[in-house]
């Protein structure tokens, strides 16, 4: 065989410290091999203990690129039996699933009209989502938990009138909730919520003033402040402006599996 030189390769990607505080689920993991060496174990210890944030040396510091003295030697004595083989070895007990955005999830009706939004209903993003998971290797099991009076956003679908601009809205309110479903792997339960146009009308603040012939809806900033409440959990929005950017959010999803590991 001849050898030939390589003409283009791809520079290998390291999660840079933005994306290690972004999902922390990164510093659980490590090769299987690297674990049959207790000095690599050590070594990265050290690495995340510096915060990743360079390779220069710390002034006043003895142990340079470090950030400081080692821990005890036997800290990462590691024996031939650990394993890294699933889900549940890999993360830690409470996930921080990131929010995914795609589509801008702003729609209105009433009036002389309507926004032009392409709504897709409940059970349309269920088949969407099951879809996608479903070649990613995961049941997409219907209903997740239920929490009685759980906190849940506020929302205003009258936002647009002037005298709302000025008046004290609440920023959460009380609502059950059921999660539309949850995915699996190993013990580990992810629950999924998928925020559409009438979950915005059920969750409007009892409190604001007056109505109007014209409603507005916000899905993607209600979605985003219900990630902020339940961090564990995978919440999705009706991208009002048609199905892919919906697929293009649980791809993301499915993306962020692969990278913790969480995909066989």
């Amino acid at each position: 065989m001849k050898i030939k030189p390589v003409v283009k390769a791809v520079k290998p990607k390291y999660p840079d410290k933005s994306e290690i505080d972004l999902n922390k689920a990164l510093l659980y993991y490590r090769p299987k091999l690297w674990l049959k060496k207790p000095l690599i174990g050590l070594t990265l210890s050290a690495l995340i203990t510096a915060g990743l944030t360079g390779c220069g040396p710390k002034p006043g510091n003895d142990f340079g690129v470090l950030g400081g003295a080692p821990p005890p030697p036997d800290m990462y004595a590691i024996s031939d039996e650990d394993t890294l083989d699933t889900f549940e070895d890999i993360l830690p007990d409470t996930l921080k699933v990131p929010f995914f955005e795609h589509g801008e999830g702003i729609g209105w009706w009433g009036g002389f009209g309507d926004s032009g939004s392409i709504a897709t209903y409940e059970e349309d993003a269920y088949e969407i989502i099951s879809e996608e998971l479903a070649k990613a290797g995961f049941a997409y099991e219907k209903y997740g938990d239920y929490i009685k009076d759980a906190t849940v956003p506020a929302t205003d679908p009258y936002s647009w009138c002037d005298v709302h601009a000025t008046f004290n809205k609440k920023t959460i309110i009380t609502h059950d909730l059921i999660f539309d479903g949850y995915i699996m792997s190993d013990d580990k339960k992810i629950n999924i919520e998928y925020v559409s146009g009438d979950d915005c009308m059920s969750w409007i603040d009892p409190d604001i003033p007056g109505s109007s012939t014209v409603t507005t809806y916000e899905t993607k900033e209600t979605a985003r402040e219900l990630k902020k409440l339940y961090e564990d959990a995978a919440v999705f929005y009706d991208p009002l402006d048609g199905e892919e950017n919906l697929r293009l959010q649980v791809l993301d999803f499915i993306e962020w599996l692969k990278s913790i590991n969480a995909v066989q």
